[in-house]
């Protein structure tokens, strides 16, 4: 089960000089890209189908070292090839080891697809990475796959009553999923900030005894990037 709410196979090595904006400071300098590392290529397909491409992705970079990766060309507005594929880069004098590893999160949002997130670590830039990720449709039709889509408004008090999910696998032995958000839940930024507005919520259920269902599986589904009450 998850639940969201949201508000080429090689390295490219590049040795021209681009024009990019806020690398060194807040207008547009002249960076040689050869100060740059390609330390990994993510590709992302079609979780059922992975001969498809989603179409109109757009990336987003998060989470603590968020700051430290860049496209290949310098640039910290990271875009796909014109294809399914982003490749990422880091300044040479970054270091990175086991202690201090690079860690970000690549959020990647499709047309008609559920919002993409991975977790990244990253202990050696010399060891080029190639990830692939699939992304789920929204409309799946997959067998032992089901999910459903609501939104949900939050106020100033938060939620003004009970929100009731249920996701049933058609073709299942696996038991309906239920999920409640109680009356009064507030819903947080990382930074502490109060969100309000309508949210839309995915919930999905995935049957592992399925083999279709594990194919179409998109995993990482482990919580980054928020904080307790504590910071």
């Amino acid at each position: 089960m998850f639940l969201t709410l949201g508000f080429a196979l090689m390295g490219l090595m590049w040795s021209s000089c681009s024009k990019i904006e806020n690398i060194a400071s807040e207008t547009g300098v002249v960076f040689d890209t050869d100060l740059l590392t390609n330390f990994a290529m993510v590709q992302y397909i079609d979780a059922t189908d992975p001969d498809v491409a989603p179409e109109g992705l757009k990336v987003e970079i998060l989470g603590k070292d968020k700051d430290q990766v860049y496209s290949v060309l310098g640039e910290k507005n990271i875009e796909t090839d014109g294809g399914n594929f982003v490749n990422l880069a880091v300044r040479k004098i970054v270091t990175v080891d086991e202690e201090d590893p690079l860690e970000f999160t690549i959020k990647v949002t499709a047309p008609g697809y559920l919002p993409s997130y991975r977790n990244v670590t990253i202990y050696e830039l010399e060891d080029f990475q190639f990830i692939t990720i699939p992304m789920v449709r929204e409309a799946t039709d997959a067998e032992g796959v089901a999910f459903k889509t609501a939104s949900v408004e939050f106020g100033p008090q938060g939620t003004s009553e009970a929100v009731a999910f249920e996701s049933r696998t058609p073709a299942s032995s696996l038991q309906p999923i239920h999920v409640t958000i109680p009356a009064q839940t507030a819903a947080f930024a990382a930074n502490g900030q109060k969100l309000q507005g309508e949210a839309v919520v995915h919930l999905g259920q995935f049957d592992p005894y399925n083999p279709m269902a594990m194919k179409a599986f998109p995993g990482e589904l482990a919580v980054a990037n928020f904080l307790n009450e504590e910071g």
